[in-house]
C-alpha cells in the first residue's frame, strides 16, 4: 500500500468484528487494485466483494452439491485467484498452493468476508439468539480456546449455564 493519507470532509469507516472495532479516516492505494481503507493496527486490509467485482471478473463456482465451492478473480493480465469456501462461508486464497508461482513474488494480502448477517439467515431467530450469547459469554471469561470453552459447558464448570457447545459452534 503506497500514499497513504487522510479521508478529506471528515469521512471515516468504523470496522467491527470479533475482536473489537477500529475508526479509521486513512486510505490508501493498492497496486492493481486501487483505494481502500486503511489502519495502522489493522491485521488485514478486507476488500469488498461488490467493489472487487467492480474491477475484475468475478465467478463463483457453488451450488447445494458442489463439493469445493469457490470464488474465482481474474486480474487485468489475466491471472487467476482461486478463493475456496472454508468453515462459516469465509472463501480464503492459499497463495502456496496457486498455479501462478508468480503472484508469490508480489507484496498482496487478500481477504474476502461473509457479513453476519448474511450468516445468520442460515439459522432461526431462537438460534441466532443463543450464539449471540454464547459469544457474550466467551468474552466473558476471557476468550479461552474453543476447544477450552467448550470443555468448561460440557463439564458443568460454570453451574445451571444455559450456553452448550451447540450454541458456541453457532457463535
Amino acid at each position: 500500500m503506497k500514499n497513504v493519507r487522510k479521508v478529506p470532509d471528515g469521512n471515516h469507516l468504523v470496522l467491527r468484528s470479533n475482536g473489537g472495532s477500529l475508526e479509521t479516516d486513512m486510505v490508501g492505494d493498492v497496486r492493481g487494485y486501487g483505494t481502500m481503507w486503511y489502519h495502522p493496527d489493522s491485521l488485514a486490509n478486507i476488500l469488498s466483494f461488490a467493489n472487487v467485482r467492480k474491477k475484475f471478473k468475478v465467478q463463483m463456482h457453488t451450488g447445494p452439491q458442489d463439493p469445493a465451492p469457490s470464488i474465482s478473480v481474474t486480474k487485468d493480465n489475466g491471472d487467476v485467484m482461486r478463493f475456496d469456501e472454508r468453515n462459516l462461508g469465509l472463501y480464503v486464497h492459499d497463495a502456496l498452493n496457486t498455479s501462478n508461482k508468480h503472484l508469490l513474488r508480489t507484496n498482496f494480502n487478500y481477504v474476502f468476508v461473509t457479513r453476519i448477517t448474511d450468516l445468520e439467515k442460515q439459522f432461526t431467530r431462537r438460534e441466532v439468539e443463543e450464539a449471540r450469547k454464547a459469544r457474550i459469554l466467551y468474552v466473558n471469561l476471557g476468550r479461552p480456546s474453543k476447544q477450552k470453552f467448550k470443555s468448561l459447558l460440557n463439564e458443568n464448570f460454570i453451574r445451571d449455564c444455559p450456553i452448550t457447545a451447540a450454541h458456541v459452534d453457532r457463535a
